[in-house]
């Protein structure tokens, strides 16, 4: 769900899950944002757990302030705030457990804030709900909660206060509301308790672990060729019964991670196949760091991974295993704090950037995406400009909303007027996200993304569909939208006006090294600034025939 980090960073994260939480490969981990002092409401409202239960605790980072820089950077990359409708600041608790490995598991997400929120909202934004259904309300033991369907399975919501959310299969959230207490396996375990002040835990019961085994099963009856690694990861898949983890941060970066045999003689065979996985991960953990840090041209940011990697690798160090009866427990640790002096400064304004240039792609993607519905809808894409009925020009930024979610606003716009007259400027003061870059203040209405218009362009004429058959080239080969300068009011008629003669000037793009463009396939690249002029001819013209440089 997060991504702040550069896609050069990406070997840090990959390791270190694997590393940790590898015995997880096939559960889907979503994070639990919980503040310590609500761990009995968190296991009050929580469902059964019997499968995975797990809790991510960011209020423990209240008193590692140096790190609370990282909290802003996740912010400004936008995912998390556009998913909850308000700042991550203002969570307390957010999380959830799965009741067990099946095909049908009962899914418990469970949302508290130091603010109130409304429930359906925040669904909505997810796209849970269609902005416009209205879930149907209903009542039990004088509670009142609301169901709905999603994805043909009935779904309940149930807001016990105004800052608490909680979201399960519809038969759980009535049983909530009549007062049912969930069984808990994983959550009220002695196991689950001892991690308690960890900024991260994560349980896995039975259920899921046996599921597990049966996968790995099916693909060894397959016959398929043996494979070293996969013959030392047998024995902990068969012989693990349940598994617990977790990740503290204090003077120190802790792991902890519990793996219970179903025998002492199993857990005897599980410490065996992790000890021998270690030193295959120790010879091969320098060459591909070393190839990883090599790949990296800015230096910063080589500086920033090599620092990361020698964290990393004194944990590896400092692993150690003990077994305990059927219980094997792997512990490491590690000082970040050198890191968090020298190297986190510069590594967050690396991350913000990153965040930035995500969230910017995002808004690319949704704004391509509205394009494309309105061709399905429309058979072909808006013009750039569109002529009134009394001759006024409009932008197509105005025809894509009701394909984007903001229908309402449409409404609001008169296309029988100028776009800046009194009406249509208080349609502009109401600038939907979307069209606004991260680099751009919260209240601005002016927008970055603009579309190429002129000979050869997609866009070359006023008030005339395109379809995708005008685009020869292909719609993987031909720009839609590109990350301009930022002085173009977004309801204003106005693009890049494109003159095969000449080239466009790099110099007031958002990004120092290049720009985003999204292309008419729906993808989003970033080109550099020292990108070909020619190639980025080929790249605007939709049909001029011509292949685009394959190292372009």
């Amino acid at each position: 769900m997060l991504q702040p980090f550069p896609s050069k960073f990406k070997i840090i994260y990959a390791i270190a899950a694997f590393g940790i939480f590898g015995l997880a490969e096939r559960a889907v981990f979503t994070p639990l944002i919980s503040a310590q002092e609500f761990t009995s409401d968190f296991q009050k409202f929580q469902s059964d757990d019997d499968g995975v239960a797990y809790e991510i605790n960011f209020d423990l980072l209240a008193n590692q302030k140096e790190l609370l820089p990282l909290l802003d950077v996740i912010e400004s990359s936008g995912g998390l705030k556009n998913a909850l409708g308000s700042s991550i600041r203002n969570l307390k608790s957010f999380g959830g457990a799965v009741s067990d490995g099946n095909e049908n598991p009962s899914t418990r997400i469970f949302l508290q804030s130091s603010s109130v929120i409304d429930g359906l909202a925040i669904l909505r934004l997810n796209r849970l709900i269609p902005r416009n259904e209205v879930p149907e309300t209903a009542e039990l033991s004088g509670k009142t909660y609301f169901k709905f369907k999603y994805r043909d399975k009935e779904v309940g919501v149930f807001q016990p206060d105004d800052q608490t959310l909680i979201v399960n299969s519809l038969d759980k959230i009535e049983e909530l509301v009549r007062g049912r207490r969930p069984k808990q396996k994983i959550l009220r375990s002695k196991e689950w308790k001892d991690l308690d002040g960890y900024l991260v835990r994560i349980g896995f019961g039975e259920k899921i672990v046996d599921k597990w085994q049966e996968e790995y099963k099916s693909l060894k009856d397959r016959d398929l060729p043996s494979d070293p690694i996969m013959e030392l990861v047998s024995p902990i898949n068969a012989k693990m019964e349940k598994a617990f983890g977790g990740i503290k941060v204090d003077q120190a970066l802790s792991i902890r991670v519990s793996l219970f045999g179903k025998d002492t003689e199993a857990a005897r065979d599980i410490e065996s196949s992790l000890q021998a996985l270690l030193q295959i991960g120790k010879s091969l953990l320098v060459p591909a760091q070393e190839d990883a840090i090599e790949s990296i041209k800015n230096e910063n940011e080589k500086m920033i991974m090599s620092e990361s990697f020698k964290i990393f690798n004194n944990l590896v160090k400092s692993i150690e295993f003990k077994r305990i009866g059927k219980v094997v427990h792997i512990t490491a640790r590690a000082d970040y704090r050198s890191f968090v002096k020298n190297v986190l400064p510069d590594a967050l304004v690396s991350m913000q950037i990153a965040a930035k240039r995500t969230q910017s792609a995002n808004n690319l993607k949704q704004l391509s995406l509205g394009m494309h519905n309105y061709h399905d809808v429309n058979k072909g894409f808006p013009p750039a400009v569109i002529i009134g009925p009394n001759g006024d020009r409009h932008s197509w930024r105005i025809a894509i909303l009701p394909y984007i979610e903001q229908g309402q606003l449409y409404d609001q716009y008169r296309f029988d007027e100028p776009w800046d007259s009194a009406n249509n400027t208080k349609v502009m003061k109401q600038m939907p996200a979307v069209f606004r870059h991260p680099n751009d203040p919260a209240g601005a209405t002016n927008t970055r993304y603009l579309a190429l218009t002129g000979p050869g362009t997609v866009f070359a004429k006023e008030n005339e569909q395109a379809t995708f058959r005008d685009i020869t080239d292909g719609s993987s080969n031909t720009i839609m939208f590109l990350s301009g300068e930022s002085n173009v009011p977004w309801t204003k008629p106005q693009d890049i006006e494109y003159d095969p003669e000449k080239n466009i000037s790099m110099e007031s793009l958002p990004f120092k090294d290049g720009f985003q463009a999204s292309l008419f396939d729906g993808s989003v690249q970033f080109y550099p600034k020292d990108l070909d002029p020619k190639t980025l001819h080929l790249l605007i013209q939709a049909n001029d025939g011509n292949p685009i440089p394959r190292n372009q």
